[in-house]
């Protein structure tokens, strides 16, 4: 088990709080997967930024500010980290329902550690079939409007089909295709931390190409080009096939040149 973990679920019992935290987001999706996992994220009710701080001080570690506006904090010791967040709305219900995709939009409560396995699948909160569609391996959207409100979201359906080598959902394969435009509102720092996570993939080069295809690409590019498509992914392809492959990665690289990824390096 995850060391703060445990050890959250007794200074969250010894501070009277255990009934208002649950564990939430892709901690739930890999403890159902039956994958470890070193990132846990927290959602509870109450000043979560305080108790964060009471927590890294009573297990000497470090407090760490993520996101004041969201009242994010983490929590870190010996290589391992707990995010602790404020819940959104006044539920576990509420914070759900703002969640990006199904399958991360599910909870467990902090009381339900230590569990027996069929016990912590019967009592996860999942209010939008999540566990359904992991099972069926399915990328689906909780609601359209969540997209709109952070289109980054956009690019996080896409990785997470990516990474889990799941399939989207039509109606969301659909909405990110229409939504697509709305990308170029979000950050560059924040695009640019997905596609990395996305190009550190095995094999990339089939998402990159469902995004070129999709239109996301042109929307996160303006100055991408239209050969892009035959002659740039052509490239990308024949990049990735070298390093995943051991009998041929000790020749050198061709020399490529991709200047409309400056912003994003």
């Amino acid at each position: 088990m995850h060391p703060l973990l445990e050890h959250f679920k007794n200074f969250a019992e010894r501070r009277g709080i255990s009934d208002s935290a649950f564990i939430v987001g892709g901690a739930v999706r890999d403890i159902l997967l039956g994958n470890e996992t070193k990132d846990i994220d927290i959602a509870i009710k109450g000043d979560s930024l305080n108790i964060a701080k009471d927590f890294a001080k009573d297990r000497r570690g470090s407090f760490v500010l993520l996101d004041a506006d969201f009242q994010t904090a983490r929590v870190v010791k010996n290589g391992y980290f707990l995010d602790i967040s404020a819940m959104r709305g006044n539920s576990i219900h509420d914070d759900l329902s703002e969640r990006d995709i199904t399958i991360n939009a599910m909870a467990i409560p902090l009381s339900e550690v230590k569990s027996q396995e069929s016990e912590v699948r019967s009592r996860t909160i999942d209010p939008f079939n999540g566990k359904n569609d992991l099972a069926d391996k399915i990328i689906r959207m909780v609601s359209e409007e969540n997209l709109i409100k952070d289109p980054l979201r956009i690019l996080r359906i896409y990785r997470f089909a990516a990474a889990l080598n799941f399939s989207i959902e039509d109606d969301t394969l659909s909405a990110a295709e229409r939504l697509a435009p709305l990308i170029s509102s979000v950050a560059v720092e924040r695009i640019a931390e997905e596609l990395r996570y996305i190009v550190r993939l095995d094999n990339s080069y089939k998402t990159m190409k469902a995004l070129l295809d999709n239109k996301i690409l042109a929307n996160i590019f303006p100055e991408l080009k239209e050969d892009f498509r035959f002659q740039g992914l052509e490239l990308y392809k024949n990049v990735e096939d070298i390093l995943n492959n051991p009998l041929i990665s000790c020749f050198p690289l061709p020399t490529f040149h991709f200047p409309f990824l400056k912003r994003y390096a």
